[in-house]
């Protein structure tokens, strides 16, 4: 099972926000990563794909309902209260409720805190730049559309300039491991 972050993952999104800052709008109109999306559906056709976002409040889990609708339209949906609910206890009771072994289950985030949380709970984590990394060595004759191209340039972070930089370098024979998740990871 691979649970999803939104914020950061699949929607452009910096600095933070608390419940008294959140204006109609603010997840609604946020922009896609629209390579993470396209990665994230091409990696792990055959898997089971879940949404796992935090909302301050109720209309912003209605906006971000809208968006994936839209965008990246995942059935299964979960939305934590942010700040006080936490995604390695969801995903706890989920595991026990859905009787699924912790290392069966995969949370892509942007949240270092978040990640380790859930690493620490026994589940496996991906940050999205692993997507990217996991992307261009299964698929390592990669071609973006231009579209691609600029969303790469216009974005500052990380993990999107490091797509870039594997993206320009010559390929090299790479091997892919068939176990799990390791396979898309592997050196």
């Amino acid at each position: 099972m691979i649970f999803i972050d939104m914020d950061g993952v699949l929607a452009s999104y910096t600095g933070s926000f608390t419940q008294t800052e959140f204006e109609e709008g603010f997840f609604y109109n946020k922009k896609p990563i629209l390579i993470n999306i396209k990665a994230i559906f091409e990696l792990f056709t055959g898997y089971p794909l879940a949404i796992l976002s935090a909302s301050p409040h109720e209309m912003g889990i209605k906006e971000k309902n809208g968006w994936l609708d839209i965008y990246c339209p995942i059935e299964e949906r979960h939305f934590v209260k942010y700040p006080g609910e936490c995604k390695a206890e969801f995903l706890i009771k989920y595991a026990e409720k859905q009787s699924l072994k912790r290392e069966d289950i995969l949370l892509i985030d942007d949240d270092l805190s978040i990640l380790k949380k859930v690493q620490g709970a026994g589940f496996n984590v991906w940050h999205p730049s692993t997507i990217l990394v996991a992307y261009e060595k299964q698929f390592p004759d990669i071609t973006l559309s231009e579209k691609e191209y600029e969303e790469l340039a216009r974005d500052e972070d990380r993990y999107i300039q490091l797509l870039k930089r594997r993206l320009e370098r010559p390929k090299q024979n790479r091997k892919i491991i068939s176990s799990n998740f390791d396979k898309y990871t592997a050196d």
